[in-house]
């Protein structure tokens, strides 16, 4: 039964009830019909229909103790500042747990610009409990950390609140209609503005064009009251944010760009009112309503324009529950051999489970092909738009959709540690990098707006010594056109707008400076296996008993690396294994039926030559082990190889190939390729060397990798790029991950983080130039205040536009390199 419409509001209510406030959010209850609730034994007043929901939606789902921990922990002032989303119950569905510590992520609305951001931080930061506080203005996310649990989040929405902000949970429905309120609302304030400016400068212009001359000064009052009502309407609508934001940082003691923004409307609009109440603009004083107008409606165009790239962004951020199905179909076997069906959670799905996907449903892990044919559909991990053939013995990923046929699988890994689980935690790492390299000039913001003010005031400190008349509507000028808008979009709109075009092509970035690391590299340093080879190639056991084929298969089961998952897809059945441990760069070893055995180089396992060795463990053998058998992989070169690598030679970058495997096989690969610099038989620890040798030989080195022994080198480079994004290891450490196995993202990347070096450099030049040859304009009375809000929104403007031509630039780049 709906709650809601079972129980009526009471029609009256006592005095006393009514005294109390609402029951909900604290607020004054209207006179008139009172609306209760039953809460506490007692039928308590709420102020609108819209608290009454919040009440009932709370109390259907088992949350109403969140009114009395509210009145517990924060008493009746902070009832209004605490959404629903903050009490406790439901805060605890969105924190992450790290022992006595705890993390969460919110969405952010009512941020301008990078003093907005830094106001957030700081006023979080005063609480007891917070250690972490960090905002990431491209997304508009917050980034928390304090030690204890959930009970703590409803003093930080009312602190949020306090400041000026909406927040919601960022991987949830509250922070998608956030969005979208703040769409709508921003597309209101704009539309409203846009009709009021329309209106006041068709006024202004016959006054500019001297048409109104023949009025009489009562018909030009007249239609200077117009003016004033219309100029009324946006002031408290359109603009009202400005002055809001600007009340809210002033008594948190900071400077934002509201600040001065809120002063340079206040102003204009004051001054009007008192020339038009005092007759003396009906005598020929200038009123500045239409400067006031085309500031506010410029000043908004921007900011919409810079929320909308700020939201495309935060939306194109998947999560892992967008990306996998509800449900998964598992196959089971009875006792009888009689195949049944069961529906499970894809988190329920282990390694070695069989799975049966039709056609239109998700694959919820990494798994391979048993059975059927399909087309896959990828371009939500890869960029690709091709549909993808598979067939038996082929590798799905997690996440690809089934376009027809039915496939019958085997999973891999569980759908908690697949390449598409790590994608959640490479996003948030990517926006909490962010914290220690903001940009210099978000960093001046703040101190910029104390300067701006001061300019503003010296300015008509000098001409009030000059010539009085005219040191209002200079000081008003100079104002308006020193607001850095266009330096503070600067780096956040590049940035967002170069993520945006690597994404699609399926990268991601896991640190958000990485692109500007990337640009000025000189050297490309690749791994061979999985990187410039296939990532499986053909097995072949060169000695050794049948039997092997099933060791070798045990001792790598689980193992993310090309080679074991070659080892994996052989048909023999694996005997359990027990004590298994993975050597990084070595091999496998692990204990079946009481005899421990080796995988992995011949050194790791106690024998000569080359190939892969299997032995093991025997006390009477001089290096404790014997040889079982040796297996060797034929390697075939990516296709895609001999392209990619002349894109980066025509990038200016030079090359070199750093292995883990046989100096053999390294040198003919490198022959192959026509490669100069090589190095063979490379432990992790030796690929670390090797690249710090480059870097005190000058070389800014760009690292590509995919598998686990490539994790210390990802993390040990200047700059990284996992390939393929099947190894965990190699996610977290890398700075950028493709979930595209294709050596042509390697130069994409590049050349979009080059492009993005030259739009941002371009922009910061333009908006810091705009600003030194606008503010002496304006100081020396050459610029009108409404010319100068014309001047301050279109540098905006161009910044943005400018920024968003990387799109242009990633779709030359990829009809370059993907010509078919």
């Amino acid at each position: 039964m709906n709650t809601l419409s079972a129980t009526a509001p009471s029609e009256t209510s006592p005095p006393s009830a009514v005294a109390e406030g609402c029951y909900h959010c604290g607020l004054p209850i209207p006179p008139g019909e009172v609306l209760t609730v039953p809460a506490e034994g007692d039928a308590k007043p709420v102020c609108c229909h819209g608290c009454e929901a919040a009440y009932y939606w709370l109390k259907d789902q088992g949350l109403d103790r969140y009114y009395a921990l509210r009145e517990a922990g924060l008493g009746h002032a902070a009832k209004a500042e605490v959404p629903a989303w903050a009490s406790p119950e439901v805060a605890a569905r969105y924190i992450t747990k790290d022992g006595e510590n705890a993390e969460l992520v919110l969405a952010l609305s009512g941020l301008r610009c990078a003093a907005c951001a830094w106001l957030a931080e700081k006023g979080l930061a005063t609480l007891p409990a917070v250690q972490h506080a960090q905002v990431q203005l491209a997304t508009e996310r917050l980034h928390l950390r304090w030690s204890g649990d959930e009970s703590a989040v409803p003093a930080i929405a009312e602190r949020l609140s306090a400041l000026g902000f909406e927040a919601a949970p960022a991987r949830s429905e509250a922070a998608a209609e956030l969005r979208r309120r703040e769409h709508r609302k921003g597309l209101a304030r704009l539309g409203i503005a846009a009709l009021v400016t329309m209106q006041i400068m068709m006024l202004s212009l016959a006054d500019y064009l001297d048409l109104l001359s023949d009025l009489t000064p009562a018909y030009r009052q007249l239609l200077l009251w117009a003016q004033a009502v219309l100029a009324t309407v946006l002031v408290t609508t359109s603009a009202a944010p400005f002055f809001q934001g600007a009340w809210r940082a002033l008594k948190q003691k900071q400077l934002t760009m509201d600040v001065p923004v809120a002063l340079a409307l206040g102003l204009a609009y004051g001054a009007s009112i008192v020339l038009l109440a005092t007759g003396k603009a009906a005598q020929g004083a200038h009123v500045y309503f239409d400067s006031l107008v085309m500031f506010t409606f410029f000043l908004l165009a921007g900011r919409y324009a810079e929320a909308r790239l700020r939201h495309q962004f935060a939306e194109s951020d998947p999560t892992l529950e967008d990306l996998l199905p509800l449900t998964a179909l598992r196959l089971r076997s009875n006792e009888a051999g009689e195949e049944r069906r069961e529906t499970v959670h894809p988190m329920d799905l282990s390694p070695g489970d069989r799975i049966l996907v039709s056609a239109g449903q998700t694959v919820p892990c990494e798994a391979q092909v048993l059975e059927g044919l399909a087309a896959l559909r990828l371009d939500h991990l890869t960029g690709e738009a091709a549909p993808e053939p598979c067939g038996p013995g082929a590798a799905v990923p997690a996440g690809a959709t089934v376009l027809d046929g039915v496939l019958t699988l085997t999973v891999r890994q569980p759908a908690s540690e697949g390449s598409l689980a790590a994608l959640p935690t490479l996003l948030a790492r990517a926006r909490k990098s962010q914290a220690g390299e903001t940009p210099l000039l978000d960093r001046i913001a703040r101190h910029f707006f104390a300067f701006q003010l001061l300019i503003a005031l010296g300015a008509g400190v000098l001409w009030l010594a000059l010539a009085p008349e005219r040191a209002f509507e200079i000081v008003l000028a100079t104002l308006i056109i020193a607001c850095p808008c266009a330096l503070s979009l600067a780096t956040p709109a590049a940035r967002t707008t170069g993520a945006l075009a690597l994404r699609q092509q399926g990268l991601r970035l896991g640190r958000s400076d990485s692109l500007e690391r990337l640009a000025p590299i000189t050297l490309v340093v690749l791994d061979k296996t999985g990187t410039l080879t296939e990532p499986t190639g053909t097995l072949s056991c060169l000695e050794g008993p049948a039997s092997a084929w099933a060791l070798a298969k045990a001792l790598e089961r689980d193992i993310d690396h090309p080679l074991a998952r070659a080892f994996q897809a052989r048909p023999e059945a694996a005997p359990a294994v027990s004590a298994q441990r993975v050597v990084v760069g070595e091999g496998a070893e692990g204990c079946i039926d009481g005899i421990t055995y080796r995988l992995g180089r011949p050194r790791f396992a106690g024998a000569e030559g080359t190939g892969v060795v299997l032995s093991k463990a025997d006390p009477q053998s001089p290096s404790g082990w014997t040889l079982l058998a040796r297996f060797q992989s034929q390697e075939t070169l990516r296709p895609e190889a001999p392209e990619a690598l002349a894109a980066l030679h025509a990038q200016g970058v030079k090359l070199a190939l750093l292995s883990g495997d046989h100096s053999d096989r390294v040198a003919a690969v490198a022959a192959e390729l026509g490669l100069e610099r090589w190095e063979g038989d490379a432990t992790p620890e030796a690929k670390l060397d090797a690249l710090a040798r480059l870097r005190a030989e000058g070389e800014r080195v760009l690292y590509v990798g995919d598998g686990l022994n490539d994790a210390p080198a990802l993390g040990g480079a200047e700059v990284s790029l996992a390939l393929g994004a099947e190894s965990r290891f190699a996610q977290d450490a890398a700075d950028m991950v493709s979930f595209r196995r294709d050596l042509r993202t390697v130069p994409y990347a590049l050349g979009i983080a080059r492009c993005l070096r030259r739009r941002l450099h371009r922009n910061l030049l333009w908006a810091a130039g705009y600003n030194v040859a606008a503010v002496p304009l304006a100081v020396t009375g050459l610029v009108t205040p409404w010319l100068a809000a014309l001047g301050m929104t279109l540098s905006s403007l161009i910044v943005l536009v400018h920024a968003q031509r990387l799109a242009r630039d990633g779709a030359q780049l990829r009809g370059a390199l993907w010509k078919a």
